[in-house]
């Protein structure tokens, strides 16, 4: 059973171009340990005729056998597509934490399509292919690609602090110190010293939509558990805000 179960390993592995090195690898191996086998059973044990042929076969099943469990059990050897410098990237890049769990619902087709074009938008593609083409000629995807993680979220933090109010900061602020969790009424109090002192403003601006400002720019999450907890992305705004140097009190309310 085992030489059949190597045998069927082998005609696995010979279907692609590691396998085949991997077979040839084996066979001769296994050629070289049962012909070994066979000298030294002849030398030194007195074995000859079909006693030694059967001896020499024995070694070569066994030598074949541990030579396909060990293809099948190397990731490199029995499936090659999994590791390629593309796929090892792509699995390295999902495995790392990141916003959501997943890639973005995002179509360039129909950004293109729908998007729209400056007049200045092609002078400014060529002069960012000159840019990268000077300065990192031999990496320009992963120039490019850093370049507009960058500016994707310093867009995406400068357009919650173009509209967040400074009363949401401070709640924000005190759910980070909190290690991220904090009971839902421990909020009210900021949303309350705000409404103090803009009466009128918040007369239509309940403390649900107050919250919701937050949630809807994924800054905390709401749980039925009347418990909120702070995101990635709203600990990544706030970090944002300190490098730049911006707090709370340049914001109104």
């Amino acid at each position: 059973m085992g030489l059949i179960k190597a045998a069927g390993e082998l005609l696995r592995e010979l279907l692609d171009t590691h396998g085949r090195i991997a077979a040839a690898a084996t066979i001769v191996i296994a050629l070289g340990g049962g012909a070994l086998v066979a000298a030294t059973s002849r030398a030194f044990l007195n074995i000859h005729g079909l006693l030694l042929w059967a001896v020499a076969l024995l070694a070569f099943g066994a030598l074949m056998m541990l030579g396909a469990i060990y293809v099948g059990k190397n990731p490199v050897l029995s499936n090659p597509q999994s590791v390629t410098p593309a796929a090892a990237e792509v699995q390295a890049l999902a495995a790392a934490p990141g916003v959501t769990a997943q890639l973005p619902n995002f179509n360039f087709d129909n950004y293109f399509r729908l998007a729209y074009i400056s007049n200045l938008t092609e002078q400014t593609e060529r002069d960012i292919k000159i840019l990268v083409a000077q300065q990192h000629p031999k990496d320009r995807e992963d120039t490019l690609a850093k370049f507009i993680g960058i500016g994707f979220w310093g867009y995406m933090h400068e357009a919650t602090w173009a509209y967040i109010f400074r009363s949401q900061v401070l709640a924000l602020t005190e759910l980070n110190r909190r290690l991220g969790l904090m009971p839902v009424p421990d909020a009210q109090p900021f949303y309350e010293e705000a409404k103090a002192g803009n009466a009128g403003f918040y007369a239509n601006y309940s403390f649900d939509q107050w919250l919701n400002f937050m949630q809807a720019y994924q800054l905390l999450i709401r749980h039925p558990s009347e418990m909120l907890e702070i995101t990635l992305r709203g600990r990544d705004f706030l970090k944002f805000l300190t490098h730049w140097g911006w707090t709370a009190d340049n914001r109104k309310s």
